[in-house]
């Protein structure tokens, strides 16, 4: 008896493991900041957060949407500019930094991005100029979709074009941090 309760926690801590990839850890690294992931602009810093991932299946067959939406400076309207990612192939997440871009083709494809500053400017990606940036991923177990969620990391920067009262403007956003993403329902 005592022989099957040690087999059965044995298969337990390891199956506990399985899909874990090379973390051996699923979920947010320690640290990962709650407020979510940091941005220098030209009308002063914003936040991105309350990230959140799902495998609906919009950039291909087997993909994983991971979304994220400004949360400060609170904007007119409670407007929350997102920052969204697709991911076709979630088994190809490793735990090296990937440069995302804009194709299917990518492993990471940046799909939305923007925001609004302390100016009352607002901006978007410029899809002319490519990405100067990497996204990393830590405890990401099962695709994506383990219930412990995991850590998303952005650094670098990202062209964008900038709109204060209808001027617009070339302008970079300078990204760094990392965030918890929860998986969500679909």
């Amino acid at each position: 008896m005592r022989r099957a309760i040690t087999f059965i926690g044995a298969l337990a801590l390891v199956a506990g493991f399985a899909g874990c990839g090379d973390d051996a850890v699923c979920g947010p690294p320690e640290g990962a900041d709650p407020d979510g992931i940091g941005a220098t602009t030209p009308g002063g810093p914003v936040t991105w957060g309350d990230f959140d991932s799902s495998p609906n299946n919009d950039c291909g067959m087997q993909s994983l949407s991971v979304h994220g939406f400004q949360a400060t400076p609170v904007l007119a309207g409670g407007i929350t500019p997102p920052i969204t990612l697709c991911i076709p192939q979630p088994s190809a997440i490793g735990a090296d930094p990937i440069t995302p871009g804009f194709t299917d083709d990518d492993t990471v494809r940046l799909v939305d991005f923007a925001g609004g500053d302390a100016e009352d400017c607002t901006f978007t990606v410029d899809r002319d100029v490519a990405l100067a940036m990497t996204v990393a991923f830590t405890g990401f177990c099962d695709d994506g979709a383990n219930a412990a969620g995991y850590g998303i990391s952005l650094a670098g920067s990202v062209a964008v074009k900038r709109d204060c009262a209808g001027t617009i403007t070339d302008a970079t956003v300078q990204l760094s941090g990392t965030a918890p993403v929860s998986p969500a329902p679909l």
